[in-house]
């Protein structure tokens, strides 16, 4: 998995998009990203995102915790349909703000 960052300073936030898998395997990659992130927004850009497993999801909500404990937000946008569909199976739909594109273009 790769993940290509960049920090947005009109929103404070970093922007992370993951290429191909998140999962046990390569979780620490996206758990590092987050961690880099303290202090933060994060907005988590997965229109290149073709798997999460329940790993991968733990570091979500973690990282979620994390960012609301400080004040900030942990946005999903571009999730394709059966990825969404694993946050509804994990009933963590309504725990993040999960969009179809980035706030920025809207």
């Amino acid at each position: 998995m790769k993940i290509e960052k960049e920090f947005d300073a009109a929103r404070n936030a970093w922007i992370f998009r993951p290429f191909g898998y998140i999962d046990l395997y390569n979780v620490p990659g996206l758990k590092n990203a987050m961690e880099e992130a303290e202090g933060y927004n994060v907005i988590l850009s997965c229109e290149e995102l073709t798997y999460i497993d329940s790993a991968g999801l733990s570091v979500l909500v973690d990282s979620l915790k994390a960012r609301q404990e400080e004040g900030c937000f942990v946005k999903i946008c571009r999730l394709k349909s059966y990825l969404y569909r694993i946050f509804c199976l994990a009933n963590l739909q309504d725990s993040f703000d999960i969009r179809e594109i980035e706030e920025a273009e809207q």
